[in-house]
């Protein structure tokens, strides 16, 4: 094979710290290879070195792309490498890209700094290239801007314009994290036959099971050094760093329900007795109307239930409806028809100053804790903030201080600010004020998906506790079916606003009924 990049001993510093210890890996034309660790290991930070955005002080024995010595570089030379001889897909499409700007004056502007088309040819080539990556209705979705397109077409977008200018290699740092089974399937389909043409990928990925479908090499990361590296296949079958090992065990997927995934050899612990129904939502119905055109019905006659100590899981493709539910049922959505009850009693159909009282009977855990917290508010204010009323200060500060611990963090942990903690930090603070008001049923929306895959082990560990202890009902939406079989009592399957499967997980996970299910089942990559 053709070597494209050679990197041999990089070292990464930000002022004393080191970040990056003697790293050396390579990549060859049509391979795609895969960097793997927990947080703060150093992949992003491998990745942006590559491209002269690290922000750091960096060195290395050899870094060369080709023939081209990244490290003699200047501004100018990085420019045009940058888009032209290296291509790189991030997980947020929706700030990668420009807001204002249609999808097609994105992808122009990567070919009218890198080669010299015509502007005829380059209109041609845009509509090529989005064909290339699968979008569908090219022409119309080219005029589009990105804030228009759903996360999956986004994405594609985005590879489109990071391939413009047929880069020799193409960085992809979480390229999938977040969307559903099918976009994901889509995505990296693709990416696979980029690399079978002879494109060079380096993958950096926190999900293990992307990584066995479609890298052909992995480095394992562990505090800026290489623990581990070889064939995917060899090093999932038989891993030889205790990092590695771990890693894998914190897959959720093959972990029953009650088992810690971060103690495995721990017996399971007993499931919770069902407990009362607190919210029933009854042929719940969401319409929205659009001039000249039939309305889009985003939830169609949906029904469920959600218990005390039980979780329900929902899955479906982007855009199936399960967000749409969910407002419903926090009651942040008026349904166009149909009813949810409160333990018993109206709650969608009552004014907001009916419900005012009982909505601390509901909470939400969001994706994005980064959006969900005001960055002027320390932890104490943000979940202080969220308690009830009429507390003195002295206690609204033993209170947060107990959530802390409650959520398995240090009560020092208050003063800090959101931008000081981690990801997974971030998330228990969100989980610490979701519990504030003492709800009865938590909304889970993809709590754990951006998440490396320990971090996200211990998150999914601290729910399993907190839902013992506290009896607490989980309406679980994820596209994750490994968090789904692992977390959930029941499934429920959406596509186009419909429920169109339900039933106990494991029975509907081993035997699904519906072709739709299958579908979902058979997009969903497994470690191998």
């Amino acid at each position: 094979m053709t070597r494209l990049l050679n990197v041999e001993s990089l070292r990464v510093r930000f002022g004393a710290r080191h970040v990056l210890n003697g790293v050396s890996f390579h990549v060859d034309a049509g391979e795609c290879v895969a960097i793997v660790g927990e947080s703060g290991s150093g992949k992003s930070v491998a990745m942006r070195s590559l491209l002269g955005l690290s922000g750091g002080t960096v060195a290395a024995d050899a870094m060369s792309l080709g023939d081209i010595d990244l490290r003699a570089l200047d501004a100018r030379g990085w420019r045009k490498v940058r888009g032209g001889r290296i291509g790189l897909v991030l997980q947020d499409a929706l700030a990668s890209l420009d807001p204002l700007r249609p999808v097609s004056r994105e992808i122009e502007e990567a070919l009218a700094l890198h080669t010299s088309l015509t502007a005829l040819e380059r209109r041609t080539r845009v509509r090529d290239l989005l064909e290339l990556v699968g979008m569908p209705e090219p022409d119309s979705r080219a005029r589009q801007r990105p804030g228009e397109l759903s996360g999956g077409l986004r994405q594609r977008a985005l590879i489109a314009s990071a391939i413009a200018a047929d880069p020799e290699l193409l960085i992809a740092d979480e390229p999938t994290t977040a969307l559903d089974v099918s976009t994901q399937a889509r995505i990296l389909a693709l990416l696979g036959r980029l690399r079978d043409e002879g494109t060079g990928i380096l993958l950096v990925s926190h999900d293990l099971s992307v990584v066995s479908e479609i890298a052909d090499r992995v480095i394992v990361l562990d505090a800026g050094r290489v623990v581990e590296t070889g064939q995917t296949a060899d090093v999932y079958a038989s891993p030889a760093s205790p990092v590695t090992r771990a890693l894998l065990a914190a897959v959720p997927g093959p972990v029953p329900r009650g088992r810690s995934l971060m103690a495995p050899a721990q017996p399971a612990a007993d499931s919770a007795a069902p407990g009362p129904v607190v919210v029933t939502a009854e042929s719940v119905t969401v319409s929205f109307p659009r001039r000249g055109a039939e309305p889009i019905h985003a939830v169609r006659d949906a029904s469920l239930e959600l218990r005390r100590g039980m979780t329900v899981g929902l899955v479906g493709e982007s855009g199936s409806g399960k967000s749409t539910l969910a407002r419903v049922i926090l009651a942040l959505q008026a349904p166009t028809s149909g009813n949810v009850l409160l333990a018993g009693a109206p709650w969608s159909a009552v004014p907001e100053r009916r419900r005012r009282e009982s909505r601390r009977r509901l909470s939400l855990v969001q994706q994005d804790t980064t959006s969900s917290f005001d960055p002027r508010w320390s932890v104490q204010r943000t979940i202080a903030d969220a308690l009830p009323g009429g507390i003195r200060s002295t206690e609204r500060r033993r209170r947060v201080h107990e959530l802390l611990a409650d959520v398995q963090l240090e009560a020092d942990v208050a003063e800090r600010m959101p931008s000081e903690l981690s990801g997974g930090q971030r998330q228990r603070v969100a989980i610490a004020r979701a519990l504030a008001a003492e709800p009865e049923i938590l909304v889970l929306d993809e709590p754990v998906s951006a998440l490396d895959v320990t971090v996200q082990a211990r998150i999914l560990d601290l729910f399993d506790r907190l839902q013992r202890e506290h009896a607490l009902g989980y309406l679980l939406i994820s596209h994750d079916l490994g968090v789904i079989r692992h977390m959930s009592d029941e499934v429920l399957v959406m596509r186009d606003g419909a429920i169109v499967e339900r039933g106990d997980t494991e029975s509907v996970l081993a035997a699904p009924g519906h072709d739709y299910t299958r579908a979902l089942l058979a997009d969903t990559p497994g470690l191998t």
